[in-house]
């Protein structure tokens, strides 16, 4: 389609990372409902992942997180990874998260 983007899974390997979630503050509108924020979270990762592959967070990735503490969850990446530095080395990655609120539907029967 014409002035739409497209987007596209790709698999890549897994890579071992830190994420901590921000609490998302309900915020009271115009007419004193409440609305949702959408919940935020930092990721702390290395440079390699399991493969021993070189990995970079760039802002159009979006990640599927498989925790015990925070379950399964999609989140989307804000803005390019910064790195973190060691000296002059880089030795991991930091980066803003959002995570995508994902419905199940069930299958319509006809």
């Amino acid at each position: 389609m014409e002035g739409t983007t497209r987007f596209e899974t790709v698999r890549h390997a897994w890579f071992r990372c830190r994420i901590t979630e921000n609490p998302a503050p309900d915020a009271n509108d115009a007419q004193g409902g409440q609305r949702r924020v959408a919940r935020t979270a930092q990721l702390l990762c290395g440079i390699k992942d399991v493969d021993g592959g070189a990995l970079v967070v760039k802002a159009s990735d979006r990640l599927e997180v498989y925790s015990k503490q925070l379950g399964r969850h999609v989140y989307e990446v804000t803005s390019d990874g910064e790195p973190l530095r060691k000296k002059r080395r880089v030795i991991g990655w930091s980066a803003t998260l959002v995570r995508v609120q994902e419905h199940e539907f069930e299958a319509a029967e006809p």
